[in-house]
């Protein structure tokens, strides 16, 4: 049967992640910061000037999101109730549209053993003096563990779960998790993939496990920091346009339409 997926995220949920790193940029720019190790120390890189560009751009972020991106979205919920189902004493609550900082870092849990609340907004932070997850003057209970969903579709599910663990691109993520939220002890990770042979498999990651990942995305929100410090050193020279891209673009469609009446 064809499915159509379509979803849609929270436009604030984007914007309050522009001014941190996520786990899904710290996986785009991989390649780039090993080749980075490869230059003189100091030497800055054009990808994380475009990264830095993007993120300090004042466009509204496209929020949609369709076929196999727009399916993981979908079933996540889906995934950690299956999950509930099938281990009543490991509950975990479905966090969605949310973003914890930390450092620089930003991490935006699928689920975790604590409920996301709606006063909580679109972002939290962690806080260092009290240990526990903060919105201005709110604070809330720390997580103890968290859980990572993986909905890929089946051939991608299944070529997933042959990866050795040591191997999986997801580390990186997970990494980020412990990063943001010291007070977790263990990330459950869980394929889900209703049509597969093997429709759910788990798998359960400690901090220990991933000092190398951790050590990587140490080194690359520093860059991230350096990169953004420059841009920034660079605002003297900027000037104020007096056209938003918004205008420019509606006086563009309408010369096109009238352009299309003449004729």
């Amino acid at each position: 049967m064809a499915r159509a997926w379509r979803h849609e995220v929270s436009v604030p949920w984007l914007q309050a992640r522009r001014d941190v790193l996520t786990a899904s940029e710290i996986k785009a720019m991989l390649p780039e910061y090993k080749r980075m190790l490869k230059k003189p120390e100091g030497e800055l890189s054009l990808g994380f000037f475009a990264l830095c560009g993007e993120k300090l751009s004042n466009d509204i972020p496209d929020p949609e999101s369709t076929g196999a991106a727009a399916r993981g979205h979908i079933l996540e919920p889906y995934a950690v109730d299956d999950w509930n189902q099938n281990f009543p004493k490991d509950k975990y609550h479905h966090w969605d549209d949310i973003v914890i900082k930390r450092n620089g870092l930003g991490y935006s849990p699928d689920g975790l053993d604590i409920p996301q609340l709606i006063e909580m907004g679109v972002q939290l932070s962690w806080s260092e003096k009290n240990h526990c997850l903060k919105r201005q003057n709110e604070t809330y209970k720390p997580p103890t563990r968290a859980i990572e969903v993986k909905c890929y579709e089946p051939k991608n599910h299944m070529k997933g779960l042959i990866i050795p663990k040591e191997d999986r691109d997801e580390r990186l993520q997970i990494a980020v998790a412990f990063m943001v939220l010291p007070s977790i002890e263990y990330v459950d990770v869980l394929w889900y993939c209703p049509e597969a042979y093997l429709p759910m498999y788990k798998e359960r990651y400690t901090r220990d496990e991933l000092k190398a990942e951790i050590k990587v995305i140490t080194d690359m929100v520093k860059l991230f920091h350096q990169h953004m410090d420059k841009i920034r050193s660079l605002e003297a020279n900027s000037m104020k346009p007096h056209y938003t891209s918004d205008e420019i673009y509606r006086e563009y469609i309408n010369e096109q339409a009238a352009r299309f009446m003449k004729i």
